[in-house]
């Protein structure tokens, strides 16, 4: 449990790492010194990652090792389901969708199923 948690916490250390790098803005976007804010909050973040690094060396914890393949496969899935779950039969449980609404979304789901298939078999995700 305490390797997946660590593993995890590494994760969000790097998915926030990626927020800072791509959108400067995430770091203090009112303030005239956002860009030594982001500086210094990338040199915190790379702290913590050393020392969650050290901390699972230190348990003989095996070092977290991203399988970014494995990742984007899940990924994929994960967003089949949620077009799935746009589909107006499993919207009933909020209420009668609106037949407009209905054929919208049958549609639109549709075409976003038929893209996310084409970049799950890119991916070579079953």
């Amino acid at each position: 449990m305490i390797s997946v948690r660590l593993r995890k916490l590494a994760d969000n250390c790097a998915s926030l790492m990626g927020l800072l790098e791509a959108e400067p803005s995430v770091a203090q976007p009112q303030t005239s010194g956002a860009r030594a804010d982001r500086k210094e909050a990338h040199r915190l973040l790379v702290a913590l990652q050393e020392r969650i690094a050290r901390a699972q060396a230190e348990l003989g914890l095996p070092a977290a090792r991203r399988d970014r393949a494995r990742e984007a496969r899940a990924l994929v899935a994960t967003m089949l389901v949620s077009i799935e779950e746009l589909q107006p039969e499993h919207l009933k449980g909020y209420g009668k969708v609106p037949e407009n609404l209905a054929g919208f979304l049958e549609t639109k789901t549709r075409e976003y199923a038929q893209l996310i298939e084409e970049i799950a078999r890119k991916l070579g995700s079953p």
